[in-house]
């Protein structure tokens, strides 16, 4: 999580910032006193070597101050970034899944930058902060009146800033949920675009009732927000005039002492706009650090780290008993099952299961890959009970929402010439360019996108492969080159071969053929060769 702890960096910060404040509150202490020489026409060369001292100080120290507070920021940013990664890799699928997407980014970018922006705001406002109190203390040394007057008024503006304050955290708040969700519509329009171009209903639709509302929306809340800080800011310059006004006219006192503290108050007025213009800044920063703590939190409660069991070298067959799985919504009742199944796989043949949309093909396929975790029932692996969250490792699958990667992560040794070949064979090798340890094409149609996706699984090397309607966005050459050549020659390897499909004309290519209906194998298990 996003904690700013005290440590050696930070007291660092702390220190320099003080220096820095107690220097540039020495230099109008200065300048009043060469002023009041100058009334009595009487120049001290003393004050001048003291203005240059403390100018040089006041330079050092805030240089130091605002390089330090980047350096700190910014490592804990780091460390937040990497934790956040780290977790996502290990939270559950289930979690992944209802996680939404563009929130991730906008936490990730947004809410990222915006406290690493934080770092000089912080500076400039304790140096103001501080500022202010030394030069109210110096007031207080010339006229006590005026210190309880001005005391009073900063009181004052501190109680409406207070209230204002809260006002605006909640519409910080919304506003930033609100671009969370813009950007959701913009995803529809970028994503979506072969779509709303298509059907010119949809394209008006979209824009007309969803992504103007929003940027509308979004206007309005900042809106809100802006006059919020307009209102407090006219309040403050109003106090301001009032109480110079009070001390020129209200206060019987000499006019070197007018002057003196008339001249100390135009001096803290930078400070106090300063604070009024970056305390809200402050604001969205505290609602940035919030909104990643939160996703921090919520990470680490879905986080499934595997027990090591041991690696399993020889894989020989895969049992599952009375394997259920259940989808639960957000009221906690049960949306979806598979289940009970029982099945067993065996290494050195094909398996197709097949069934219709919604039978729970694919969901098998992420229980039994470990993605999901059995509601119930136990995996067997070479007789021996198993957790599949610890054998991930054994599988190779190309799921139907798969994610193309651009290189091969988890290899260790790459034969390039392997590549170039398997690049030929899948008719890319005028489309995509193996450079460099990582792939360079051009846009690839969905099923070309398929097939380099299988390169890639070929290349992994695994004992159990498992491949998701991989052949439904290709022509018939290339299934036939599919059924025929690619899941043979895995066979062939002593692999296990589990491919989820309606192709029927091609079920003579499996060993076996498991029909799924309702979340569950219809009748018992077909154990017939099919060839």
């Amino acid at each position: 999580m996003i904690e700013f702890q005290l440590n050696k960096q930070a007291f660092h910060i702390i220190l320099a910032t003080v220096i820095a404040s107690v220097a540039s509150t020495g230099l109008i202490l200065i300048i009043n006193e060469a002023l009041e020489d100058i009334v009595i026409k009487s120049i001290d060369q003393y004050h001048l070597y003291c203005y240059g001292m403390c100018f040089i100080i006041l330079i050092a120290a805030k240089r130091t101050a605002l390089r330090t507070a980047r350096k700190y920021v910014e490592s804990r940013i780091l460390s937040v970034r990497a934790a956040i990664g780290d977790m996502i890799r290990q939270a559950s699928m289930q979690f992944i899944d209802q996680l939404e997407k563009a929130d991730i980014y906008v936490k990730m970018s947004t809410d990222a930058r915006r406290i690493s922006r934080s770092s000089e705001i912080m500076i400039h406002i304790c140096h103001s902060i501080l500022t202010i109190l030394f030069c109210t203390l110096y007031i207080g040394h010339i006229c006590l009146t005026s210190l309880i007057i001005l005391v009073s008024f900063i009181v004052i503006a501190l109680v409406i800033r207070h209230v204002q304050v809260r006002i605006l955290y909640q519409d910080l708040h919304a506003v930033t949920n609100e671009e969370t969700d813009l950007y959701e519509e913009f995803g529809d329009i970028l994503h979506g675009f072969k779509e709303i171009k298509i059907n010119h209903s949809k394209n008006e639709d979209l824009y007309d009732k969803h992504l103007k509302p929003g940027i509308q929306s979004v206007k309005q809340t900042r809106t809100r927000v802006a006059i919020q800080m307009a209102r407090y800011q006219t309040f403050l310059e109003a106090i301001i005039f009032l109480y110079m006004a009070w001390i020129i006219y209200g206060m019987q006192m000499d006019f070197m002492s007018k002057a003196k503290i008339i001249t100390i108050f135009i001096f803290m007025l930078p400070s106090l706009y300063v604070i009024d213009t970056f305390l809200p800044n402050m604001n969205r920063t505290l609602v940035s650090m919030k909104r990643i703590n939160l996703l921090f939190k919520h990470l680490s409660e879905t986080q499934q780290l595997p027990i090591f069991q041991g690696k399993i070298t020889n894989l020989k067959s895969i049992q599952a008993e009375q394997i259920a799985f259940r989808y639960y919504d957000k009221q906690g009742t049960i949306s979806y099952s598979i289940g009970p199944i029982d099945i067993s796989f065996h290494c050195g043949e094909i398996v197709f299961i097949t069934g219709g949309n919604g039978s729970g093909k694919s969901t098998f396929a992420k229980v039994l890959t470990g993605l999901y975790p059995p509601s119930e029932g136990q995996f067997i692996i070479n007789d021996q009970k198993v957790s599949m969250l610890n054998h991930r490792y054994l599988f190779s699958a190309i799921m139907a929402d798969y994610h193309l990667f651009d290189r091969f992560y988890g290899v260790q040794a790459i034969d390039n010439n392997k590549v170039d070949e398997l690049l030929f064979q899948m008719k890319l090798d005028t489309k995509v360019k193996w450079e460099n340890n990582q792939f360079c094409h051009s846009p690839l149609s969905t099923g070309q996108q398929k097939r380099l996706a299988l390169i890639i699984a070929l290349i992994e090397d695994k004992p159990v492969y498992v491949f998701d309607e991989w052949a439904a966005d290709q022509d018939t050459n290339f299934k036939e080159y599919f059924y025929r050549h690619v899941i043979v020659q895995l066979k062939q390897k002593g692999k296990l071969v589990i491919v989820i499909t309606h192709d029927e004309m091609f079920f003579d290519c499996a060993d076996r053929v498991v029909t799924m209906e309702y979340g569950g194998i219809q009748g018992a298990e077909k154990n017939n060769l099919v060839k």
